[in-house]
């Protein structure tokens, strides 16, 4: 059995009626625009279990108002539409700049998201494995590798969704992020360009690789 089917065997295990119809199942839910940052990977989604994520986001059944955290792989699945409205009509009420930066923060990482389920809704289910798989590596990393987001921003471009760049955070933390960059096109270097850093960019350049 592939790793990312046991994603499929989870929700079955803890919601059987998923198996009635997957599509229907995700349409009786919403998100909330609740949305929590751990800091570290050490919460667990309530939907399918998977654990070691930063990153939880409340949805609620719309009529019986159940409410699970799960995490950034299942809530691509939900309406974030909803959710993302009540995140800046929160934000708009924000009286303190620490909390104005959280709900900042919290309404870019649901745009990204957002972004993300455009493409992923309309995948075949193998590209949608490999999608959960990218979005739970930026779930322990809290960013995409520079092949992660290559790949990412190809497959929106493709599909002719809309890409923000900048919305869509870059990890250059490890050996391996250093050698994808010099891997990468032209072209991709470019699609990423609006994603990095003021750091970030003259880490690039003194990598020796030209913007």
């Amino acid at each position: 059995m592939e790793k990312s089917d046991q994603w499929q065997l989870r929700l079955a295990a803890r919601y059987p009626e998923i198996q009635a119809g997957e599509e229907n199942f995700f349409n009786q839910w919403t998100h909330t625009g609740q949305f929590r940052d751990h800091g570290k990977p050490i919460a667990v989604c309530d939907l399918c279990g998977n654990r070691g994520l930063r990153y939880h986001f409340l949805v609620a059944h719309r009529q019986t108002g159940e409410a699970i955290w799960v995490g950034s792989q299942c809530v691509l699945n939900f309406d974030l539409s909803e959710g993302a409205m009540l995140v800046r009509q929160r934000q708009a009420r924000q009286v303190t700049e620490e909390a104005a930066k959280v709900e900042a923060n919290q309404t870019q990482l649901i745009h990204m998201l957002s972004q993300l389920q455009g493409i992923y809704q309309l995948a075949s289910k193998q590209e949608q494995r490999q999608i959960r798989w990218m979005v739970g590596k930026f779930q322990q990393r809290g960013g995409f590798s520079p092949a992660d987001l290559g790949w990412l921003f190809a497959a929106m471009l493709a599909s002719g969704h809309q890409l923000d760049p900048a919305s869509f955070p870059l990890i250059l933390r490890a050996k391996k992020d250093r050698q994808e960059l010099h891997q990468l096109s032209i072209s991709a270097l470019n699609w990423l360009k609006p994603a990095l850093t003021e750091k970030q960019c003259q880490k690039i350049a003194e990598m020796g690789i030209r913007l």
